[in-house]
């Protein structure tokens, strides 16, 4: 288990404060399979994160139907952004639809 104060959690928060709002979006699509937040204040989803095993050679696991997110327990917020980044890049490759919103420039800022 984790709580908000686990070292991961708190380099994972990090990690997001770094990221430009293209790559948190990449994020959400990572772990909720949608780029925006709802725009009311009020919506049942909780994002939820899990520590799982291992550690800096391991990448995060998403669980889009959850809102969910494995993270290993990562030795520094670098690491955790690092890990991210390839993890929600080899998402994005392989996710039919993440390529066919490149392809059309749905995100674009």
């Amino acid at each position: 288990g984790c709580s908000a104060t686990t070292p991961v959690v708190l380099y994972l928060w990090e990690a997001l404060e770094t990221m430009s709002n293209k790559e948190r979006q990449q994020f959400l699509r990572f772990v909720w399979a949608r780029s925006r937040l709802p725009v009311t204040e009020h919506w049942s989803e909780k994002f939820k994160i899990h520590t799982t095993g291992g550690g800096d050679d391991r990448l995060p696991t998403a669980h889009t139907c959850n809102f969910q997110l494995d993270l290993p327990r990562f030795s520094s917020a670098k690491v955790c952004y690092d890990r991210l980044m390839v993890a929600m890049n080899i998402a994005c490759d392989i996710d039919g639809d993440g390529a066919e919103a490149a392809r059309m420039n749905w995100d674009l800022e």
